[in-house]
């Protein structure tokens, strides 16, 4: 019964309702992979328009990349632990590289993607 009303809340929080929404988590997913990949040295792993409000970047870590696993990749362990960033990271374990997945909703800033991009100059 709350969900409707949570639905129209979170529409009219922005000028342009879920329309100009779903505009700016898409721009500033762009935008936060775009940090990422300067970063890191590696160009996006797909075009933009494949992008909504999530994208994912390639990361190459020291070590063997496992399996997905219930306790966390070990890279994903060691940003919430050092750095208190809580970003998914899945392993590609037959490619042996690993993806971390920004996503970008109302609450994130670009300083975000910033902080995140600094401390896997540091990580990796």
């Amino acid at each position: 019964m709350c969900i409707p009303k949570a639905i129209e809340y979170l529409g009219g929080l922005v000028e342009g309702g879920w329309p100009e929404i779903m505009r700016r988590n898409h721009a500033l997913a762009i935008e936060g992979r775009g940090i990422l990949c300067e970063a890191l040295g590696t160009s996006p792993p797909f075009p933009d328009s494949m992008v909504s409000a999530l994208a994912s970047v390639e990361i190459t870590t020291e070590g063997e990349v496992g399996p997905m696993s219930l306790e966390g990749d070990p890279f994903h362990n060691l940003l919430l632990d050092e750095y208190g960033i809580q970003v998914p990271v899945m392993p590609w374990r037959h490619h042996g590289v690993r993806y971390i997945r920004i996503s970008a909703q109302l609450y994130n800033h670009e300083d975000e993607y910033r902080y995140l991009a600094e401390a896997l100059g540091l990580s990796l």
